[in-house]
């Protein structure tokens, strides 16, 4: 049996439609994504803008308050989020510690033995 080669490989294409856009176009046609693009022409987001771009200290700031925000919410999520209820405050009845027994103990010797 002969080799013979392999069949090349039919070529394939692809066209890509510049206005397809999928989820994206579809909220943008969306009466919510109207309202959030109106944000964009503020003189607000202008002064934001401009100043995130041009201002190296501003940008330091920006950081640092979003590191304090997830510091924030990470301590809320270990420690607080934890904490008992007051109803369940209100019921607590904490343990007598080990030495104020033993002092009670020793008292109450001494006091039979007087």
């Amino acid at each position: 049996m002969p080799d013979s080669p392999a069949p090349a490989p039919e070529s394939i294409r692809y066209r890509i439609r510049r206005e397809a856009g999928g989820v994206i176009s579809w909220l943008r046609e969306q009466p919510v994504w109207g309202r959030l693009s109106r944000l964009r022409e503020h003189p607000v987001s202008d002064w934001f803008r401009e100043n995130w771009r041009e201002k190296r200290w501003f940008r330091i700031g920006g950081y640092v308050l979003g590191g304090l925000l997830g510091l924030y919410f990470l301590v809320w999520l270990t420690v607080s989020r934890n904490l008992p209820s007051a109803d369940t405050l209100l019921d607590y009845q904490p343990p007598l510690p080990r030495w104020c027994a033993a002092w009670m103990a020793r008292l109450s010797i001494v006091m039979r033995a007087n």
